[in-house]
């Protein structure tokens, strides 16, 4: 339940902060900065119990780049604690108690101490488009503020392409251009003079032709991974040590599959002096970003990599001793993939792992490429 206030003054990073003020500055442009939406008033959201990792503060299925989230955090609380400034408008609620905006600036405040946050209540009608007037109300909001982070053409392109996936825009050049030019206002973030709008609108055609393989994946940091799977733990700790042995997230070598992802988990991790080498496994959940399709062979690429480092150690060794060849499975002792953490929006099996804190098998991934070449040794 959102605990809101209307307490006329509060201090906000060591300024006297007035809801007067912003009536005064803000008041007469309030229902143009949202879509479907009818501005209530401003006033004060309670994060005092507010914690990283709730829905409303992931971002997770607004912007593209969830990984640099952490410098910008940074920034932002660098930022904030030489004051608060009214003059950019306030981060914006639903009365149904979701941000639409200003989660870096809710988090900065939360790591800072602060309890209160000042923001802009909406009433939302959602009815028809509902993920519509959300992600759009999301990505427009950052017109009207400095951004933690600007709005990139991937997270356009990633609203896009959910929308039409998902039945609320079309995949044809006009309605996209709608969408982009007069919903998304993408002229105070983009030109086109030299065909910048041309490319997303052609990129998010070409995406949604292929549908959910062109969906962008959800999206957090290794560290908000990491939140994610210590609250799984917490929440079903015989599920993990049953299923995975483990019991803490320090039991776990998180990593971001993609080109030389392989040969980091090998030296870092697997050949490190407190890995193999000291006859401990070291065991892998994999995570990624970018779009689905990218992902699944991100992933599998990911794994046929390291099995094949593991044959070739095998090969060298050999290759330095006389008289005897070692022999050696397919599958290494040393390692073992846990599984994959469930990235892919709207998809049922990944959509209920994520909520239950489970992850998705390395055979699930595998299954889905295009190649579909399920090893036997696939956990």
């Amino acid at each position: 339940m959102v605990n809101i206030n209307d307490a006329m003054t509060r201090t906000l990073f060591g300024v006297n902060v007035s809801l007067a003020d912003y009536d005064r500055l803000h008041s007469l442009a309030t229902d143009d900065r949202q879509i479907s939406a009818k501005f209530i008033k401003f006033c004060w959201l309670d994060i005092s119990n507010k914690k990283h990792d709730d829905p409303d503060l992931t971002n997770e299925d607004v912007r593209a780049e969830q990984n640099d989230r952490y410098e910008d955090l940074q920034n932002m609380k660098t930022s904030l604690s030489h004051g608060w400034n009214n003059t950019f408008f306030p981060p914006c609620l639903g009365t149904d108690g979701r941000l639409r905006d200003g989660r870096s600036r809710v988090l900065a405040a939360m790591d800072l101490g602060e309890k209160w946050m000042v923001v802009a209540l909406y009433s939302y009608e959602d009815k028809e488009n509902p993920l519509t007037n959300y992600l759009v109300n999301s990505l427009r909001a950052n017109d009207d503020h400095p951004a933690a982070q600007l709005t990139k053409s991937a997270d356009y392109e990633g609203a896009a392409v959910r929308l039409i996936i998902n039945g609320e825009l079309k995949n044809d050049a006009k309605n996209v251009d709608d969408f982009l030019y007069r919903v998304c206002r993408i002229e105070r973030r983009f030109s086109n003079i030299n065909g910048t709008v041309t490319k997303i609108r052609n990129n998010i055609l070409r995406r949604a032709a292929e549908g959910l393989n062109g969906a962008t994946v959800r999206r957090k940091s290794e560290d908000e991974w990491k939140q994610w799977l210590s609250n799984s733990i917490a929440k079903n700790p015989v599920y993990w040590y049953q299923n995975y042995g483990i019991s803490d997230v320090s039991d776990v070598a998180f990593h971001k599959t993609g080109r030389g992802a392989a040969e980091r988990i090998l030296t870092r991790h697997i050949l490190s002096d407190d890995g193999a080498a000291a006859g401990k496994v070291t065991h892998i959940i994999l995570y990624g970003e970018g779009i689905r399709d990218s992902l699944i062979k991100d992933h599998v690429a990911f794994e046929d990599a390291l099995q094949k480092f593991y044959g070739n150690m095998y090969k060298w060794v050999n290759h330095e001793i006389s008289g005897v060849e070692l022999k050696h499975d397919v599958n290494s002792p040393m390692w073992k993939i846990l599984g994959v953490l469930p990235q892919f929006i709207d998809d049922d099996h990944h959509d209920t792992a994520y909520s239950k804190g489970h992850l998705i098998s390395i055979n699930d991934i595998r299954k889905l490429h295009p190649m579909n070449n399920v090893l036997p040794f696939a956990a």
